[in-house]
């Protein structure tokens, strides 16, 4: 009976969630991220197990790729067509997401800014304000497979695999698998030993 039940949702998902992907792909093939990322928003706005089949059901429809059993809380936005999320990830309430690939078993908890890389504004111009400034960089940030990143952390450059991120941590700088980082900026307080098999 449960296995019904859940099939039952995931279909009805599927049905509620297609024609904001259907609309989602008509603008980008038109140039523009805009359909995509208000499909994104109003989904975000779902609550329960149904708003997480919901949203889970448009992702899977619009990015690259958006693993199995992987969870995005209500409150949370993917903001860029091209991120990718691997199987069995964790992305929590009130969070956002940019550019990003985020392996398998990755967990980002509440609150969170992922953004697309650290050079996302060109503000070399003092006059222009920021709405009015082009040329920023934008970067695909990778948050590596078993990681985790605690809650109201803003990452702007990758994390390895197997790596705890501290709440509140602001990640302006690469770091590398199998240790804890915590602080503004991020620094790396001690390693974490591999399980044996």
């Amino acid at each position: 009976m449960k296995a019904l039940i859940k099939k039952s949702c995931r279909g009805a998902a599927l049905a509620v969630a297609s024609p904001f992907a259907l609309l989602a792909h008509i603008g980008k093939k038109a140039g523009s991220s805009g359909m995509y990322l208000g499909g994104a928003q109003f989904m975000s706005l779902l609550p329960g197990g149904m708003g997480e089949y919901i949203r889970g059901a448009y992702y899977r429809l619009t990015l690259p790729v958006f693993g199995k059993h992987t969870q995005i809380c209500m409150g949370a936005v993917i903001t860029k067509m091209e991120t990718s999320v691997g199987d069995w990830c964790g992305i929590g309430p009130f969070t956002t997401v940019g550019l990003a690939e985020i392996e398998d078993k990755a967990v980002v908890a509440g609150g969170c800014s992922i953004l697309s890389g650290g050079r996302m504004h060109d503000f070399s111009d003092p006059d222009k304000g920021a709405l009015e400034s082009v040329g920023g960089v934008y970067k695909k940030v990778r948050i590596g497979e078993k990681s985790f990143v605690g809650d109201r952390s803003v990452v702007m450059a990758d994390i390895g695999r197997q790596t705890i991120v501290g709440a509140g941590s602001v990640v302006a700088k690469e770091i590398g698998d199998l240790v804890v980082a915590v602080g503004n900026p991020a620094r790396v307080i001690k390693k974490r030993e591999e399980a044996a098999d």
